[in-house]
This record gives structure tokens, C-alpha cells and sequence, in this order.
């Protein structure tokens, strides 16, 4: 029964995106043209040197590439969850999400996917491929980079999961939902460019440097595994105290019927 509810809200988020499809396909546009705006950048600041802060043009590339397969990745799964999550809660209107037999948790975090983003994933992907061809690489690597963007992927949900559900106690939160993705975008420039106060926030409390960079260390074969396992048990208690919020908040909501 759990899996026809998944597989229906898969057939609904391909529905959607034949609808909307002309919406669909400017996304995309747009999505894929930020990112080449992002490389093309990136060219410029290195036709006059070869190293900006210890930063070659390629690692540079492989930081902003990772940082949007993230982003995509994230949208593709929960961004459309998110953005009608606010409007639901405020107009009472999680009913239909709440009388599934599914956990509503995990039901709204699935909600939707966002099929365009599926393109940009791709695009980001075929250039970090042209990026990875100058290296030697192991398999166990690219393993441990793909695990770290999956890590990333989850970090990402889980803070924006928690700014979206503030609407359970306020009305007006819908003007904090941009915050994670501005500081998102701003960690993936290197770290090294920022001052160390803030670096050690965006690093021990809120991760956002360790979900960019740790796919990357991976990847050098710089990560330790002291190190990982404090990262994932971070994301393990977050992922925890984030599902009690939700709980907490489902105690607040009250139903337009």
C-alpha cells in the first residue's frame, strides 16, 4: 500500500510537469544558464592567474559544480514539497497529506518531485565529468564524493525542512525560506575568502562548508573517518530533532475543515 502512494506521487509529479511545461522548461533554461554564468565567471577570474588562495581554475570548477548538483538534487527531491508546505499549514490544508497511511513525515517530505531539475543535474554532472578527466581517480573516491553529495543533498532538506515549518508557530515565516539557499550559494565560493568567525559557524554549527567541501575532500581522498562519522551523526540528530519539530508543530496545526 505505502509503495502505490509513492509510485501515485511519482505519476502526479510527471503530470505536473507535462501541464506545466512551458513553466517547466524555462526553469531549466534559467537553472542551466545560472550555472554556465557561474563557469564562465570562473574563466574570467583565472585568465590572469593560475591559483586564487591555494585554488586552481579546476578546483574552483569542482567546488561551484558540486555545490549546484547539490542545489538540483535538493530541488529535484523537496523543493516542491517546501513550497507548498507554508501555504498548507497556514490554510489548514495538510488534511489530505495527514489521513495517508504513510508517516506524514516522510509523506510531505516526498511529496513532489521536480522533474525539470532532473536537467540540471545532468548538465552539472557531464561537466564535473570533463573536470574529474584531468585527475586519476579511484573508484572508492568517486564512491565516497557521490556518498558526500547525497549527504549534502539531506543537510540541505533538513535546514530548509526547518525554516519551512516555523509557519506551524508563525504567519509571516515565508520571508525566512530564502535564507538557506542565499547562504548555500554563498558557501560554494572557498571558504578561505571568508572571515574565520564565520567559517567556524558555517563549519560546527550549521555545516553548510562541510556539505559542499566534504564531497570534495572525499574526492581528494582528504576526508577522515573520525570526521565522517561526526558528520553523519550530526545529519542523524538532526534528521531526529527535526522529525519531533514536526511532530511538535502537527500539535499546533489546525485544520480548515
Amino acid at each position: 500500500m505505502r509503495f502505490s502512494v509513492f509510485k501515485e506521487l511519482v505519476k502526479q509529479s510527471f503530470r505536473e510537469f507535462l501541464i506545466y511545461r512551458t513553466t517547466a522548461i524555462l526553469t531549466v533554461v534559467f537553472s542551466i544558464m545560472f550555472y554556465l554564468i557561474e563557469v564562465i565567471t570562473g574563466i574570467v577570474y583565472f585568465s590572469f592567474t593560475d591559483r586564487i588562495f591555494d585554488w586552481t581554475r579546476r578546483d574552483y570548477m569542482i567546488l561551484i559544480t558540486t555545490a549546484n548538483i547539490i542545489q538540483m538534487g535538493y530541488q529535484f527531491f523537496f523543493v516542491a514539497s517546501h513550497e507548498g508546505l507554508e501555504e498548507a499549514v497556514i490554510e489548514g490544508d495538510l488534511d489530505y497529506s495527514l489521513i495517508r497511511p504513510v508517516n506524514s513525515f516522510w509523506f510531505y517530505a516526498f511529496n513532489r518531485l521536480d522533474i525539470p531539475s532532473v536537467i540540471g543535474i545532468i548538465v552539472s554532472v557531464i561537466f564535473q565529468c570533463y573536470f574529474f578527466s584531468s585527475m586519476k581517480l579511484s573508484f572508492f573516491n568517486v564512491m565516497m564524493y557521490s556518498f558526500g553529495i547525497i549527504l549534502g543533498i539531506w543537510f540541505l532538506f533538513l535546514v530548509n525542512q526547518n525554516i519551512v515549518m516555523l509557519s506551524f508557530w508563525l504567519e509571516k515565516s515565508g520571508k525566512l525560506i530564502g535564507i538557506p539557499e542565499y547562504i548555500f550559494e554563498m558557501v560554494s565560493r572557498p571558504q578561505s575568502i571568508y572571515p574565520n568567525k564565520m567559517v567556524l559557524i558555517l563549519t560546527y554549527i550549521l555545516p553548510f562548508f562541510v556539505s559542499v567541501n566534504y564531497p570534495i575532500d572525499a574526492l581528494h581522498g582528504k576526508f577522515s573517518l573520525s570526521g565522517t562519522v561526526m558528520y553523519i551523526l550530526y545529519l542523524l540528530v538532526l534528521t531526529f530533532i527535526t522529525y519531533n519539530i514536526w511532530n511538535k508543530g502537527l500539535q499546533k496545526y489546525a485544520s480548515s475543515n
